[in-house]
């Protein structure tokens, strides 16, 4: 049988020492993808924000809101206080019991 040679001054053999730089080196690789990934997917939100907000931009030009007014507060909280009084009470369901005294 032949001995390997190729020993380092610790005599641990080369073969384990590439083991730790190729696994940094993978978990590395793995960052730097995950990081661009990333940024590129940021960067693509943050583009379709810029579309959508241009678009509906356009189609707030396109509206006749010129002679409207805002709505009043107090206008508003009037309505939903008389739209409440004219509401019908909500009727509670109970379901039949058995023999038993259990809900079917």
């Amino acid at each position: 049988m032949l001995k390997s040679r190729v020993r380092c001054g610790s005599g641990v053999a080369s073969m384990e020492l590439l083991v730790v730089p190729v696994i940094v080196g993978g978990f590395l690789s793995i960052l730097a993808t995950q990081y661009l990934m990333f940024s590129k997917i940021r960067q693509l939100f943050v583009d379709l924000d810029s579309q959508l907000a241009a678009t509906i931009g356009k189609l707030l030009e396109g509206m006749p809101f010129e002679g409207i007014e805002p709505v009043n507060p107090i206008q508003q909280m009037i309505i939903q206080a008389l739209a409440g009084q004219f509401q019908a009470p909500g009727v509670e369901v109970i379901p039949p019991k058995d023999e038993k005294g259990l809900f079917r």
